[in-house]
C-alpha cells in the first residue's frame, strides 16, 4: 500500500475512533441524566408516600387517644353504675328484711 493511502487511512481511522469516543461519551452523559432523572422521580415518590403514611399514622394515633379516653370515661361510668346497683341491690335487700307479715298488713 502507498504511503500516502495508509497516511491517509491512519488519520481516517483516527477520526472516526476519535468521533466514536466522542459519541459514546455523549451516550454515557445522556444515559446518567436519565438515570438521574428517574432516581429523582423514584426518589420523589417515596418521599410523598412516606408524608402520606406519616399523615395517616398521626391520624391513626389520634383516633386511639380519643378512643382510649372515651373507653376511660366509659368504665368509669360503669363502675359508677356497678356502685349504684350495689346499692340499691342493699336497700332492696335491707327493705325486703325490713317487711314482715304484720308490716305488709298495715300498708295494705
Amino acid at each position: 500500500m502507498p504511503v500516502e493511502v495508509e497516511d491517509l487511512l491512519k488519520q481516517v481511522t483516527s477520526d472516526l475512533a476519535n468521533q466514536i469516543n466522542a459519541l459514546v461519551v455523549q451516550l454515557n452523559t445522556m444515559a446518567i441524566k436519565t438515570a438521574e432523572r428517574r432516581v429523582a422521580e423514584v426518589m420523589a415518590g417515596a418521599r410523598e408516600t412516606q408524608e402520606q403514611a406519616d399523615a395517616e399514622l398521626r391520624d391513626a394515633a389520634a383516633t386511639v387517644e380519643d378512643l382510649e379516653s372515651k373507653l376511660d370515661g366509659l368504665q368509669l361510668e360503669r363502675q359508677e353504675l356497678q356502685r349504684k346497683l350495689e346499692t340499691a341491690d342493699q336497700k332492696y335487700a335491707d327493705s325486703k328484711s325490713e317487711l314482715t307479715p304484720w308490716s305488709v298488713i298495715w300498708l295494705c
